[in-house]
């Protein structure tokens, strides 16, 4: 296989993996707000402390 086939595979598996990350992140955002109501906490209030951006947060990096 050439380096621009095998270029053009990469680049299309993280276009996927890009969306997938995406459609987890809303996931985790909607059980975030279902566990906050549950707990009486306004789902609105706890956004603004929470970016949204689950991927760079620390404590999920090295899940051991």
């Amino acid at each position: 296989m050439s380096l621009a086939a095998e270029a053009a595979l990469l680049e299309a598996r993280l276009h996927m993996l890009q969306q997938e990350i995406g459609m987890l992140d809303a996931r985790i955002a909607t059980v975030s707000d279902a566990l906050r109501l549950l707990h009486g906490a306004p789902a609105a209030s706890a956004q603004a402390a929470d970016s949204g951006d689950h991927r760079g947060a620390p404590d999920r990096q090295h899940a051991s």
